[in-house]
This record gives C-alpha cells, structure tokens and sequence, in this order.
C-alpha cells in the first residue's frame, strides 16, 4: 500500500480549471477537515470547473502523468500529485494523525468515471472525422462545439453513436465549409440552422447557435439565431445536456452542472424548469423515459414542475408523444418511467388507464392493486423477452400487451 505524508498545508494549489485540480481541491478540503465525514464529492467541486484539456499530450495521458501512472510520485513532482495517487488504492496514511484516511467509493467511482470521460473525448475529438471538422473550422476563424449527447455519454461510459456539433457559422457558411471534406451534404434542417455531412463515413450534423423563443400555443420555437455557446446550451431540456467540449481546443463548457448532475445521477433543466417545460411540454415526458433509461432520479422541484405543467401535453402532437411513449416502453426497465408519468399526472393526459388501475383491488391478492400487478407482468414479460434469443431487440408489441392486459377491470 502507498502512503503519503503530504499535509494539506504543505499541498500547492492544484492547476486551477482543470477536472484533475478540482479533484484535488476536493482531496485536500476534506484531509483539512473542512469535511469532517470524509464523505468526499468531486462532484460538486466540478459542477463550476470549466475543464481545460489540453490538446497535446492526451487529456488521458495528462492525467496518468498527473496520478502516477500506478507508481509512487518521486520527489521532483508537485506534492499535490503525491496526495491524489492514494486514492485511487482506497486511502492514504497520515502520519501526522496517525491514522489511515480512507477515501469512499463514490469518490474512487467519481475519479475513474472522470478518467474515462476525458479518454473518450480525447479518441473522439481525435478522430479522423471530428478532427477534419475542427481543422477547417478554426483555419476559417469559426467556433465548433461536440455538443449534447455525445458529450454526456462520454462520462456515462456510453457508446458515441451521434456527432452533433455547434457553431457561430451560420447555415450558408456551414455548407460552405463542409462541402470540399465531406462526400453528401444535406440541407434538410436548414431552416432551423442545421446542415448534416458525412465525413470519413461518419454522419455529423453541425447547427447554428440558437436563441429561439416560444409563444406557449406550440412547442413549435420562433427559430432566432444566436452568436454564443453559452446561450445555445441555456435552451437544451437538461444540464446533463448542456454540455460542450470546444474543438480544437478541447474546453469543456458546463454553464449548468451538468458533470455533477450526471455523477450524481440527476436529472434537472438548465434554468426554471416551469419555463423549460412550459417552451416545450414534450420535455417532461423525456425526463421520465431518462429515468428509466440511464437511471437517473428527477430533481425534486423538476418533479413538481411536471405535475404543475402536466396539462400542456395538450398542445402537442399526438405523434411526437407516441414516439417518446414508445422510446420510453423500449428501455431495459421502462417501469420507473412509468411511475414518475403516472405520479405527475402524465399518464392522465398520455394513457389514463393506467393510473386508473391503482383504483382496482389486485382479485389475486399479490399486490396492492392492479396498478402494481400490471407493473409486475411488465417485468416478467421483459425477462421473458430477454430470455429468449429468438427475440430480437425489444418487443413492443408484447410490453404494451403486458401493461394494459387489465385495463377492462376498472369499472
């Protein structure tokens, strides 16, 4: 086992706007007692940290460097290296105390999820595609951001299957830029300010920043351009979504917590979410299939929001509400989403007959009511499912069949 005897006093300032320095300030507030549980959260020393990557050598081998690569720090290096190795091998000894400091798996689990996503951006930002894009922005003097999912599934340890970028370029310019490095354009969305190309293979989809606004009749924006990344973001459904990592130079851009959000596992709007919700109502039903597919909790006052705004699912399309409903009944375990829609009043305005169960006595007696029984069989038929290999993927027909097979009970 390593130890270190570094105290807190004799630690220099970690290199400040880093992901490895706000994990280190955390470190070394806790081992001086400014949190005296030890229940140490990187998480919230990150939610404020505009982390800069550095372009070379690799955000990933940076930060190797910085915790030892396994070894013991020599004397040549900062102290403050010295002090975060321990804590990848589960503590450190302090001799001054005496005693073994032992850091907690959320922060261990914090370090390696934070490891693994300045990794994955790295590969992802190298990439032929992504860094062809970047080049020929920057040579023309424009901004480009990897914006949204791809940026949260990095440090969810996801796969990347979408390259949504973001820039000041307006639509023409995009087109422009993308047409002598790409092989097929499309300008389908380019009303709304989105020009798609595929580049090396892959399929990218490069917007213009918005500033859009709503009138509350439609979730349908009055579609505005905008010139800032930070605004862009403001408008996105959740922090977690409100992510951006500046090409090429590799800054993470997080305005709204959205890292302590993820590692946290929670699911929040950036801003008010009554105004989030009240722009685009379908927002609310998307929260409630995130639940069920990353795992995530909704946030208390984004909960209370959704059962305020509940009745504003009325202006949208019956399309767009089936599509989500159908995302949502998809999932590995669509039955926390079902749960959250049917206590915010969701289900009442999507499929009322599903809160209507929890009126019927379970005639079996092995739930409370058919609400929890109908949950149940939801379950059962998607272990079935899974159980089976002639079964491809999720069966839709069967989940929903499992859902409403009492539906006629209630009188």
């Amino acid at each position: 086992m390593y130890s270190a005897s570094v105290s807190a006093s004799r630690i220099p300032p970690p290199p400040e706007g880093t992901v490895i320095g706000a994990i280190t300030a955390t470190f070394v507030a806790a081992d001086a007692g400014v949190r005296a549980d030890t229940r140490l959260s990187a998480g919230a020393a990150l939610a404020p940290v505009a982390a800069s990557v550095s372009p070379r050598p690799s955000a990933s081998a940076a930060l190797k460097t910085l915790i030892g690569n396994g070894k013991p720090r020599t004397l040549a290096q900062p102290a403050w290296c010295e002090f975060i190795r321990p804590c990848l091998n589960g503590g450190w000894f302090d001799h001054k105390r005496a005693k073994f400091i032992r850091c907690t798996c959320e922060t261990s689990r914090t370090m390696e999820s934070v490891a693994h996503a300045i990794e994955s951006l790295d590969k992802l930002a190298d990439s032929k595609p992504v860094a062809t894009l970047a080049a020929r922005f920057a040579a023309e003097g424009f901004e480009l951001a990897l914006v949204g999912g791809p940026v949260r599934d990095a440090f969810l340890g996801r796969k990347v299957t979408d390259l949504d970028f973001a820039t000041n370029a307006n639509p023409d310019d995009i087109m422009r830029l993308v047409k002598p490095i790409s092989d097929v354009q499309w300008d389908i969305g380019r009303d709304f300010g989105t020009i798609a190309a595929r580049i090396d293979g892959e399929t990218v989809e490069i917007t213009t920043y918005r500033a859009d606004s709503y009138d509350g009749e439609t979730r349908k924006p009055v579609v505005a351009f905008g010139d800032s990344l930070e605004k862009d973001l403001e408008r996105r459904d959740f922090s977690v979504n409100a992510m951006a990592l500046r090409l090429p130079e590799r800054v993470l851009v997080d305005p709204w917590g959205g890292v302590e959000h993820l590692l946290s596992k929670t699911i929040t709007t950036p801003g008010s979410p009554e105004v989030s919700f009240g722009d685009d109502p379908l927002r609310m039903m998307r929260a409630a299939r995130f639940t069920s597919q990353l795992g995530f909790t909704v946030s208390p006052t984004t909960v209370a929001a959704m059962k305020q705004l509940a009745p504003q699912l009325d202006i949208v399309s019956v399309e767009r509400v089936s599509d989500e409903l159908t995302k949502l009944l998809k999932t590995d375990d669509p039955v926390p989403g079902i749960r959250l829609m049917v206590e915010t009043g969701l289900a009442d305005q999507v499929l009322p007959e599903i809160p209507a169960l929890k009126l019927e006595v379970d005639e079996h007696a092995h739930h409370k009511d058919v609400y929890e029984h109908s949950l149940t069989v939801l379950r059962q038929a998607i272990d079935l499912e899974k159980s089976r290999p002639t079964i491809e993927g999720p069966d839709l027909i069967l989940r929903i069949a499992a859902l409403l097979h009492d539906i006629g009970k209630p009188s």
